[in-house]
Protein backbone atom coordinates (compact mmCIF):
# COMPACT_ATOMS: atom_id res chain seq x y z
CA UNK A 1 0.00 0.00 0.00
CA UNK A 2 1.36 3.39 -0.92
CA UNK A 3 0.93 6.12 1.68
CA UNK A 4 1.90 8.93 -0.68
CA UNK A 5 1.22 9.57 -4.31
CA UNK A 6 3.52 11.46 -6.65
CA UNK A 7 1.31 12.60 -9.51
CA UNK A 8 2.49 15.26 -11.90
CA UNK A 9 0.88 18.65 -11.16
CA UNK A 10 -0.29 19.22 -14.72
CA UNK A 11 -1.37 15.67 -15.59
CA UNK A 12 -5.04 15.84 -14.68
CA UNK A 13 -6.84 13.17 -16.70
CA UNK A 14 -8.71 14.55 -19.70
CA UNK A 15 -10.84 12.80 -22.26
CA UNK A 16 -8.57 13.14 -25.31
CA UNK A 17 -8.00 9.89 -27.17
CA UNK A 18 -4.34 9.08 -27.68
CA UNK A 19 -2.93 12.13 -25.86
CA UNK A 20 -0.03 11.33 -23.52
CA UNK A 21 -0.50 13.48 -20.42
CA UNK A 22 3.02 13.26 -18.97
CA UNK A 23 5.62 12.08 -21.50
CA UNK A 24 8.69 10.39 -19.95
CA UNK A 25 11.26 12.47 -21.84
CA UNK A 26 10.98 15.67 -19.77
CA UNK A 27 11.07 16.88 -16.13
CA UNK A 28 7.90 17.77 -14.23
CA UNK A 29 7.13 19.07 -10.76
CA UNK A 30 5.44 16.37 -8.69
CA UNK A 31 3.08 16.53 -5.75
CA UNK A 32 4.25 15.07 -2.40
CA UNK A 33 7.92 14.75 -3.34
CA UNK A 34 10.32 14.67 -0.41
CA UNK A 35 10.82 12.94 2.90
CA UNK A 36 7.75 12.08 5.03
CA UNK A 37 7.47 10.69 8.56
CA UNK A 38 4.72 8.28 9.62
CA UNK A 39 3.73 6.86 12.98
CA UNK A 40 1.75 3.68 13.40
CA UNK A 41 0.05 2.06 16.32
CA UNK A 42 -1.42 -1.43 16.11
CA UNK A 43 -4.22 -2.24 18.54
CA UNK A 44 -5.84 -5.65 18.88
CA UNK A 45 -9.43 -6.06 20.09
CA UNK A 46 -9.67 -2.41 21.08
CA UNK A 47 -13.24 -1.57 22.07
CA UNK A 48 -12.99 2.21 21.69
CA UNK A 49 -10.85 2.35 18.55
CA UNK A 50 -11.90 5.84 17.41
CA UNK A 51 -11.32 7.25 20.89
CA UNK A 52 -7.85 5.66 20.99
CA UNK A 53 -7.09 6.91 17.46
CA UNK A 54 -7.90 10.49 18.49
CA UNK A 55 -5.63 10.17 21.53
CA UNK A 56 -2.78 8.88 19.32
CA UNK A 57 -3.17 11.28 16.38
CA UNK A 58 -4.20 14.55 18.02
CA UNK A 59 -1.18 16.09 19.66
CA UNK A 60 -1.75 17.71 23.07
CA UNK A 61 -1.31 21.45 23.24
CA UNK A 62 -0.70 23.93 25.99
CA UNK A 63 -2.36 27.27 26.54
CA UNK A 64 -0.03 29.84 28.02
CA UNK A 65 -1.75 32.25 30.36
CA UNK A 66 -1.19 33.65 33.83
CA UNK A 67 -4.42 34.00 35.83
CA UNK A 68 -4.34 36.16 38.93
CA UNK A 69 -6.12 33.55 41.04
CA UNK A 70 -8.80 36.06 42.03
CA UNK A 71 -11.53 34.55 39.85
CA UNK A 72 -13.70 31.53 40.64
CA UNK A 73 -12.71 28.06 39.45
CA UNK A 74 -15.06 26.60 36.87
CA UNK A 75 -15.87 22.95 36.31
CA UNK A 76 -15.55 21.03 33.06
CA UNK A 77 -17.83 22.45 30.42
CA UNK A 78 -18.83 19.14 28.76
CA UNK A 79 -18.54 15.57 30.07
CA UNK A 80 -19.67 12.45 28.15
CA UNK A 81 -20.20 9.15 29.98
CA UNK A 82 -19.75 6.88 26.92
CA UNK A 83 -16.39 6.52 25.13
CA UNK A 84 -18.13 5.36 21.93
CA UNK A 85 -19.59 8.85 21.57
CA UNK A 86 -17.03 11.42 20.42
CA UNK A 87 -17.37 15.17 20.81
CA UNK A 88 -16.19 16.28 17.36
CA UNK A 89 -17.06 19.99 17.58
CA UNK A 90 -17.82 22.64 20.17
CA UNK A 91 -18.53 26.26 19.35
CA UNK A 92 -19.36 29.01 21.79
CA UNK A 93 -21.84 31.29 20.02
CA UNK A 94 -23.09 34.66 21.30
CA UNK A 95 -26.27 33.45 22.99
CA UNK A 96 -25.88 29.69 22.61
CA UNK A 97 -23.43 26.80 22.40
CA UNK A 98 -23.15 24.29 19.57
CA UNK A 99 -21.88 20.72 19.98
CA UNK A 100 -21.52 17.89 17.47
CA UNK A 101 -21.45 14.28 18.66
CA UNK A 102 -20.55 11.14 16.72
CA UNK A 103 -21.34 7.49 17.52
CA UNK A 104 -18.18 5.60 16.52
CA UNK A 105 -19.58 2.09 17.01
CA UNK A 106 -21.55 -0.51 15.09
CA UNK A 107 -24.29 -0.56 17.76
CA UNK A 108 -26.95 1.80 19.11
CA UNK A 109 -25.47 3.88 21.91
CA UNK A 110 -26.78 6.11 24.66
CA UNK A 111 -24.88 8.91 26.33
CA UNK A 112 -25.49 11.32 29.17
CA UNK A 113 -24.02 14.70 28.31
CA UNK A 114 -23.23 16.82 31.36
CA UNK A 115 -23.18 20.28 29.90
CA UNK A 116 -22.62 23.19 32.30
CA UNK A 117 -24.15 21.39 35.31
CA UNK A 118 -27.14 20.07 33.33
CA UNK A 119 -27.57 16.46 32.15
CA UNK A 120 -29.04 15.46 28.79
CA UNK A 121 -29.68 11.85 27.69
CA UNK A 122 -29.21 11.20 23.97
CA UNK A 123 -29.57 8.05 21.86
CA UNK A 124 -27.59 7.29 18.70
CA UNK A 125 -27.86 4.81 15.85
CA UNK A 126 -24.64 3.18 14.58
CA UNK A 127 -22.21 5.81 13.17
CA UNK A 128 -24.78 8.57 13.57
CA UNK A 129 -23.71 12.22 13.81
CA UNK A 130 -25.91 14.71 15.65
CA UNK A 131 -25.56 18.44 16.18
CA UNK A 132 -27.14 20.24 19.13
CA UNK A 133 -27.63 23.85 20.18
CA UNK A 134 -27.82 24.67 23.88
CA UNK A 135 -29.73 27.84 24.56
CA UNK A 136 -31.48 29.00 27.72
CA UNK A 137 -30.99 25.66 29.49
CA UNK A 138 -32.38 23.54 26.63
CA UNK A 139 -30.46 21.24 24.30
CA UNK A 140 -32.12 21.04 20.90
CA UNK A 141 -31.03 18.96 17.92
CA UNK A 142 -30.33 21.00 14.80
CA UNK A 143 -29.04 20.51 11.26
CA UNK A 144 -25.38 20.02 10.44
CA UNK A 145 -25.09 23.51 8.96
Amino acid sequence: ISLLRTPVYSAHPVDYAGVELAPDNRIYNHIDMGERDFSFRILVNEEFIDFEADKFNLKPYVLSFFPSGAGKKTENSIVLDNKNIILSAYKDERNSDLIRLFNSSFENQYVTVSFESEDFDIGFKPFEVKTFVKKEGRLAETGMI
